[in-house]
């Protein structure tokens, strides 16, 4: 395997938000949101196959952030 093997991450930092605010974990939900349109392809509306695929990217990544949230928002 190389490292171009490896699946596509991208880095979303809160360290300039207050997650114990519902404002704070919103604006984290956005940037969680548009890391997800970055790391999962966007695919043809005529092509099905693509976007089912790109649509359980989506939904096996946001369900994957939404522990690493939980974790942060305890941290903070």
């Amino acid at each position: 395997a190389t490292a171009s093997d490896a699946p596509p991450s991208v880095r979303v930092s809160y360290a300039d938000l207050n997650l114990a605010t519902e404002v704070g974990r919103a604006r984290f939900e956005r940037r969680i949101a548009a890391a997800i349109d970055q790391v999962c392809p966007a695919a043809d509306p005529r092509d099905l196959p693509g976007r089912r695929f790109a649509r359980r990217c989506a939904l096996a990544t946001q369900a994957k952030m939404d522990g690493v949230v939980a974790a942060a928002v305890r941290k903070q």
